[in-house]
């Protein structure tokens, strides 16, 4: 009885505290431990239980220097627009928990006699029923040990349930819009011309998985870069980057991470590229244009590492190649690889293309695409790479960087190497859905 007289004494202390440190410590009192809000306590099958109605328990751990009864109750305070996890019912729960701990450990300290269990000596089921049966029936907090009975609403006769289709379809896109300047003075003792610049990029990719079999990818990638040419008499601004691509992938499941594939790739130029000061134009629309017709494997992952997301490598022993130019009447068309007075040229080799997309740390994603084509006599291959910076949900700064190799073009003087590199930096804005 004496047990139970100080248990009650301190539980109204704790209720009586706890009204007076406001609402978010009456609900830290009303709420067990496990419990982060009233919709888990409601949608629970297990029974609230405070720490303080339990019988104490000596778990053998040293007691702290600082016995107080209460400690202070220090609110937590969050910054607006703060980018991070709520966890306030966390640290409500935390202080909760440590105050149930303290009532406890006082209690202990004032009369150690009603310490009953130890934690490596506890009664037997048996007798904690018992115990159960005795305090409901002498305790006039009885009701709190019988669970409430709760029934789900009944649905209205004229609400009809909507049966959900699976879609195995999932489509991403992003947008990117770059822009660079730069100011040069006339007098610059280095000399230089000022400048502005403006590249857009576009992705789409169509992904079909049916979990099981089939697994069929489609892509739409489109890149175009503009930047102005004082010093060109001619013209305003030229063509920095122009690139149209359509990749279609269809696989079949082989075994493990591996697809019979059939794959399908057409890629492009859309706008007029000119010579600076002159007429001459290096390409046009469909000027080059070019195929590929695949049949190979491909492997597909995604890493059990958080850093690495995705990777693809496609290897085909057998691809069919189509170059076009259409207007190579004004286009050297020598410069493809593509003979003389002639609109096509084809051939047959074989083809290994690799994608990767790798977050190098949080804010920092590096993706690559690695191709490589080759007809035992001729060799093409591209390396694209690009990092991207995220500042925030929609401004990015990009360094992409393509290094290509050909060896079919016709070597000039004012073009003496096989090796092709390109590279630009920028800041823009990020779009993603």
């Amino acid at each position: 009885m004496k047990l139970r007289l100080l248990l009650t004494i301190s539980s109204f202390l704790f209720a009586f505290h706890a009204f007076s440190q406001g609402e978010n410590l009456v609900r830290m009192m009303t709420l067990p431990n496990g419990y982060g809000s009233l919709y888990e306590l409601q949608h629970s099958d297990s029974i609230p239980v405070n720490r303080i109605y339990l019988p104490l328990v000596f778990d053998g751990k040293v007691l702290p220097d600082s016995l107080g009864l209460y400690r202070k109750y220090v609110p937590v305070v969050y910054e607006q627009l703060q980018l991070s996890v709520d966890d306030r019912w966390l640290q409500n729960q935390i202080y909760a928990d440590s105050l149930g701990q303290a009532v406890m450990r006082q209690a202990a300290v004032t009369d150690p006699y009603l310490v009953r269990y130890r934690v490596n000596k506890m009664p037997k089921k048996e007798d904690l029923e018992k115990i159960e049966k005795e305090a409901a029936k002498g305790t006039p907090f009885a009701d709190l040990f019988r669970p409430e009975e709760f029934k789900l609403p009944s649905t209205p006769s004229h609400i009809k349930g909507v049966k959900q289709k699976l879609s195995y379809w999932k489509n991403f896109s992003v947008a990117n819009v770059q822009f660079t300047q730069n100011y040069i003075s006339d007098n610059w003792h280095q000399g230089g011309e000022s400048n502005i610049s403006l590249l857009a990029t576009f992705n789409r990719r169509f992904e079909y998985r049916d979990d099981k079999n089939i697994q069929f990818d489609n892509e739409i990638d489109w890149r175009a870069g503009f930047f102005s040419t004082p010093s060109d008499t001619l013209r305003m601004f030229k063509v920095s980057e122009d690139q149209f691509r359509l990749t279609s992938k269809f696989g079949y499941k082989a075994f493990g991470k591996w697809y019979y594939t059939a794959s399908v790739e057409f890629k492009t130029k859309l706008f007029n590229a000119y010579k600076a000061n002159t007429r001459e134009m290096l390409s046009s629309f469909l000027t080059p244009a070019e195929m590929y017709f695949s049949l190979g494997m491909d492997y597909k992952t995604k890493f059990d590492s958080p850093n690495i997301q995705n990777l693809s490598v496609f290897i085909s022993p057998v691809t069919y190649n189509l170059k076009l130019a259409v207007r190579d009447e004004k286009v050297d068309v020598t410069r493809f690889g593509i003979d003389k007075g002639k609109k096509t040229v084809s051939s047959v080799g074989s083809m290994i293309r690799a994608n990767i997309s790798y977050p190098v740390i949080k804010n920092i994603l590096w993706e690559s695409r690695f191709y490589y084509y080759t007809t035992y006599s001729n060799i093409v291959s591209e390396w694209e790479n690009s990092f991207t910076f995220i500042l925030n949900r929609f401004f990015t700064t990009r360094i992409f960087c393509i290094v290509r190799y050909d060896d079919n073009v016709v070597l000039k003087d004012d073009n003496n190497s096989f090796f092709q590199v390109k590279e630009f930096l920028s800041i823009g804005f990020t779009y993603k859905w």
